[in-house]
């Protein structure tokens, strides 16, 4: 595909996204509902307040942006480290007119994770995710 083509691609509007991470006893998702994105956390995470906001045209574009710049698309369905029984869990779907996104993983995570989390974050306008997953043995760069 050429870089235009892609551009193009990216710049398709998002009519679907959905976002987890955590483990069995906490997690926290993001779901976007309409053009409302609420972020909640599982009961556990009792600290944690649900996150509703409304992302505007660039916030939205800037994240598509980003996405591409990740090769999101280019990512492996599923990412497993199967040596560890417990753990996090995450996953994300981001469906377009154009394009499907549809990855997750089982203690074990792309090697530009840490930068979908930073896109998340900016896109909520909050630090809502935290990071340094790239910091664990299961960490796959590339």
């Amino acid at each position: 595909m050429s870089q235009s083509n892609q551009s193009d691609l990216f710049s398709s509007k998002i009519l679907k996204l959905k976002f987890t991470i955590g483990s069995w006893h906490s997690s926290n998702r993001l779901i976007l509902e309409g053009d409302k994105i609420t972020v909640t956390p599982s009961t556990s995470a009792i600290e944690e307040a649900e996150v509703t906001c409304i992302p505007s045209n660039e916030n939205w574009l800037e994240f598509s942006h980003n996405l591409e710049k990740l090769n999101v698309l280019g990512w492996d369905k599923s990412y497993h480290d199967p040596s560890i029984l417990d753990g996090t869990q995450w996953s994300l779907l981001v469906l377009t007119e154009s394009y499907e996104i549809d990855t997750g993983g089982s203690n074990a995570y792309p090697g530009n994770f840490d930068e979908l989390i930073k896109t998340i974050n900016r896109l909520i306008s909050q630090e809502y995710f935290t990071l340094n997953y790239n910091r664990t043995s299961r960490y796959i760069s590339g």
